[in-house]
């Protein structure tokens, strides 16, 4: 095994797959690298968004937003909203 450990479910699903045709276990291989791709990506994505999310940049913003809402608030510059007035009855 290259990498690292494997759970046993992991190692069942590959050893179910080496009974398969090779044909089928070239259609599984290439689903689960595409899986395994997209998956890295989300996750660096992922940690992207946390890491400017969480930027001083971004909680001072936040923080003057959370004011200016709360002003607005106070000054009776805010409606009431209803999701449900905005769902399509058709």
């Amino acid at each position: 095994m290259i990498g690292g450990k494997m759970n046993s479910q992991l190692q069942q699903a590959f050893a179910d797959v080496s009974k398969l045709p090779l044909f089928e276990q070239n259609i599984l291989a290439e689903a689960l690298i595409d899986t395994v791709r997209n998956y890295k990506l989300f996750a660096d994505d992922e940690l992207h968004w946390d890491e400017l999310f969480h930027s001083e940049a971004s909680q001072k913003w936040l923080e003057k937003m959370a004011v200016q809402v709360e002003a607005e608030i106070s000054e009776g510059k805010t409606l009431d909203f209803d999701p449900t007035s905005y769902v399509s009855k058709t």
